[in-house]
């Protein structure tokens, strides 16, 4: 008895070395995430405008005017109304997001309080543009033509990737790396030293891919430190697989 009590107390005091020759290979599964931070290609702004007439469709014209004056006063400013396209790369709401663009179907409404100088109902047509401005700057200093035009911005300017594919590749390059940092923090700890990469999996259960969705949109929509920001964080979670040995 005192024998088998004493082999075990020397391999618990045994050093990794001793450990590693002995411990048998295991796998571990490593949940990542990574990001990386990259300047913003273009700023995407939502404009408000409107259109009054006598009726729906006049109401409509004016409109169809007011935008297409609008647009060709920012494209003197390099500012263009965002065209819808296929997903820059990528299948996160960022990357679909940025390839949404135009405009919303026009909404008209009468408004019988409110008459004109003959004394007729005035119908009221509206309808959201998005542009994209090449840099911050250039969007906030759209903001007097857009004025003049009897337009709106809103206030929330959003910095965008052209290609969202490759700053996605990158930030799971970072995921993959920080996880393999977790896997051999275990391995130290078993006396393993080699950490070999046997599965890859994008997928997340329910809790993770929620918690990555609203990640992506604090990301884009909340200030950062205060202050706007010309950068774009993109990240990615990966699910690793590891067998860790000697």
């Amino acid at each position: 008895m005192m024998i088998r009590y004493a082999l075990a107390f020397a391999m618990l005091c045994a050093p990794a070395t001793v450990l590693a020759q002995t411990a048998a290979p295991v796998t571990v599964e490593i949940v990542a995430s990574g990001e990386v931070t990259v300047p913003a290609q273009r700023f995407r702004m939502t404009v408000k405008l409107t259109g009054k007439g006598e009726t729906e469709d006049a109401a409509k014209a004016a409109l169809a005017a007011n935008r297409a004056k609008l647009v060709q006063t920012l494209a003197a400013q390099n500012i263009r109304e965002a065209q819808a396209s296929a997903a820059p790369g990528g299948t996160s709401f960022m990357a679909l997001f940025a390839s949404l663009g135009g405009r919303s179907k026009p909404s008209v409404a009468m408004d019988l309080f409110a008459e004109d100088a003959d004394g007729k109902p005035q119908a009221t047509a509206k309808e959201s543009v998005q542009f994209d401005a090449p840099t911050r700057a250039a969007a906030a200093n759209a903001g007097t033509a857009i004025e003049a035009a009897g337009a709106t911005a809103d206030e929330e300017v959003v910095g965008l990737l052209d290609d969202y594919a490759g700053a996605s590749r990158r930030a799971k390059a970072d995921a993959l790396v920080k996880g393999r940092a977790q896997a051999m923090a275990y391995g130290e700890a078993l006396g393993l030293r080699q950490a070999e990469i046997i599965r890859i999996s994008e997928k997340q259960d329910m809790m993770g891919g929620m918690l990555g969705f609203v990640s992506q949109i604090v990301g884009m929509f909340a200030p950062q430190s205060g202050a706007d920001t010309n950068d774009v964080t993109v990240r990615e979670g990966l699910t690793v697989e590891f067998k860790l040995s000697r």
